[in-house]
Order: structure tokens, then C-alpha cells, then sequence
């Protein structure tokens, strides 16, 4: 700034002559995509209308132009089609078909351009068989044992039935499910129908669960007061592994994928310092009381 005078000052690209301010653009603009968007498409419909959100424009100066355009991908991110002409943001509400879709946003601030893509799914409701996650050998008198399925775009309904006997399914209807069985529960199949809300065919999925032997339910009872388990107690035969106690369960174990462990303690569950799950591994921990089982009265 320069008072009472005349100066002259030339930079970035603008020159200044006279009394005022003159501001340097020679910085480089930014631009943050929006995460990547998934839609589903209505029964029926063969298109869906988007609003796409819009990116971030950092250090701009001016007036700056904000513009996007698109083109279809395959499931690697591939290009399998060409740009279509930009579009300003404020047309940002567009009509997208079924299929995968690269979103290119460009700003432009007068001294350089930025462009960033994020990417635009559309799926159709379209049940796929599912398949179903938890132990394929129980044993008996054990409850909340939990097995599920991937949830699947649009999908809502998930029928759950099983062919044995002696067992409890709770919140049926979901992705998510537990299951109790008695005392007297018997082998059988574990079937979840994933069920088209359009009218269309249903999938269904199927897990056959045997009940663990006499000699692999043996450490499933409530003999012991306090246990700890460690990596070493965790090579028990047997799926799940669940340790059902009258007081005090402690570990330090690291519980690997596929495993299912339980802990079922009387009192407290003690979790101590090294004690790890690994993704993919199902870890779950109750308290609950505990009467006494003992060995002979297990099902053989």
C-alpha cells in the first residue's frame, strides 16, 4: 500500500500503478473430492436421479469455475466409455443408469486448473447367494451364538430357518442373527433366504452345523471357578471354542480368523494386555450364570 504517491509494481502476472493493493495468485488451487457414492436402484426402474456432492476448492482467488463430467468404468475403474461435455455445478442433479460411473470435477481460478474423480455406483436389487458366516460344529446347551451374511443393496428381508431341533433363532428377519440350543438340540441345516422386495427370485443359503462330540464339549461346562486362557488353551478341538465358567475368565489370547471364542463367565471377563482379535475372527463375551454340567450328563 502507498500513501499520497505513485508507485508502480508488476507481479503474478497483474501490474498495480497508482495508490492501492495488489495480491500475488500464483498459488496452485486445490480440489477435495467427495467419497466415493453407491445408489440403488427402484423395483422396476432402469435409471436413477443423483445429486452429486459437491468437491472442496482450496486456495482459489478470483472467481473460480467449478465444473464436473463423467464416464462409464467397470468395477476395476477402468474407462469403458468417453467423457461426457462438463457440466457448471450448479447442474450437479443428473440421471445415471445402472452401472459404474467416474465423476471428474475441475476448478479453475484464472492463474491454473485442478481436477480430482471420485466414483458413482448404481446397483440393482438383485439377490445373490449368501454365505453364511459362524461355527459349523456347536455344542450343546450353549446360547447366542451368532451367525450372519453380507448384507446385500436393497435387501431388507433375510428368512432364516433350521432343519434340526432343540434351537431358538433370534432377530430373524435380519443379516445378523443368534442362535440358542438346548440341551436336546440335534444336527440339522442352517438356511437363510435373502428375499427379493421386487417380486423377483429369491437366493438361499445353506450351512450344514453337526453337534460337537462328548470329548470336544467337555471344557464347555461349569467345573471350574476361574480360567485363563492363552494362546495354548485356544488349540482346544472343536467350533466354537466356549469356555463357560462360575467366576473369572482372563486371557491374553490372540483370537486368529475363522475362530469363534466365547467367554461365558459367572462373574467378570478380564481382558488383559496382548489380548488381540484378528479380523475375520467372531469374539464375544457374556456374563451368565452357571450351574453345574457335569461330563456325563453332556450329549454324547
Amino acid at each position: 500500500m502507498a500513501y499520497g504517491g505513485q508507485i508502480s509494481f508488476a507481479g503474478g502476472g497483474a501490474t498495480l500503478t497508482g495508490t492501492g493493493t495488489i495480491t500475488n495468485d500464483d498459488a496452485t488451487p486445490g480440489l477435495n473430492c467427495p467419497a466415493d457414492l453407491t445408489k440403488q436402484l427402484a423395483c422396476g426402474a432402469t435409471s436413477t436421479s443423483v445429486t452429486l456432492p459437491l468437491p472442496t476448492a482450496t486456495g482459489v482467488c478470483q472467481t473460480p469455475v467449478l465444473e464436473f463430467r463423467h464416464r462409464a468404468v467397470n468395477a476395476s475403474n477402468v474407462p469403458t466409455g468417453s467423457f461426457s461435455a462438463y457440466f457448471p455445478s450448479s447442474a450437479n442433479t443428473k440421471t445415471f443408469a445402472l452401472g459404474r460411473f467416474e465423476i471428474q470435477w475441475r476448478v479453475t481460478d484464472g492463474m491454473q486448473t485442478m481436477t480430482c474423480s471420485h466414483y458413482l455406483q448404481i446397483n440393482a436389487i438383485n439377490p445373490v447367494v449368501p454365505q453364511i458366516m459362524g461355527p459349523a460344529t456347536i455344542c450343546p446347551n450353549i446360547t447366542n451364538i451368532p451367525y450372519s451374511v453380507t448384507p446385500q443393496p436393497g435387501i431388507i428381508n433375510y428368512q432364516w430357518s433350521y432343519s434340526g431341533t432343540g434351537v431358538v433363532i433370534h432377530n430373524n428377519g435380519s443379516s445378523d442373527i443368534t442362535i440358542d440350543f438346548s440341551s436336546s438340540a440335534t444336527a440339522g441345516q442352517l438356511s437363510v433366504q435373502v428375499v427379493n422386495p421386487c417380486g423377483g427370485a429369491n437366493a438361499t443359503g445353506n450351512l450344514n452345523i453337526q453337534i460337537g462330540s462328548h470329548q470336544n464339549c467337555l471344557y464347555v461346562n461349569c467345573l471350574l471357578n476361574n480360567l485363563f486362557v492363552s494362546d495354548n488353551t485356544l488349540i482346544l478341538p472343536g467350533m466354537p471354542q466356549i469356555f463357560k465358567i462360575g467366576g473369572n475368565i482372563s486371557s491374553d489370547a490372540t483370537i486368529q480368523q475363522p475362530k469363534t471364542v466365547l467367554f461365558k463367565a459367572g462373574t467378570n471377563v478380564n481382558l488383559q494386555p496382548g489380548f488381540n482379535v484378528n479380523g475375520g475372527a467372531v469374539f464375544i463375551a457374556e456374563i451368565e450364570g452357571c450351574p453345574i454340567v457335569f461330563p456325563f450328563l453332556l450329549k454324547n
